[in-house]
């Protein structure tokens, strides 16, 4: 059987580059430059996973909010930072 792991919500790689910055205390806008050039011409393509079989199945669900996510994320990097 295969089966979505997702959240069931859409995120945005600017909302994702927010969570992480905002988790360390800096303002992304500082570190990251944006090029307009690689916006998607069509912003209507939506990429969303849907979780009814896994949940229907399995009775699954999401255990973390995309926030605590890149939390994990991010402080998992920041400790393999220390360590190297």
């Amino acid at each position: 059987m295969i089966y979505i792991i997702a959240s069931g919500k859409t995120h945005s790689v600017k909302e994702l580059v927010e969570c992480a910055f905002n988790f360390v205390g800096l303002n992304w806008q500082d570190y990251v430059v944006v090029d307009p050039a690689f916006y998607r011409p069509d912003e209507s393509v939506l990429l969303l996973g849907n979780i009814d079989k896994i949940q229907k199945q399995l009775g699954w669900k999401p255990q973390y909010s995309f926030e605590q996510l890149v939390e994990l994320m991010v402080d998992h990097d920041l400790k393999e930072l220390v360590k190297n």
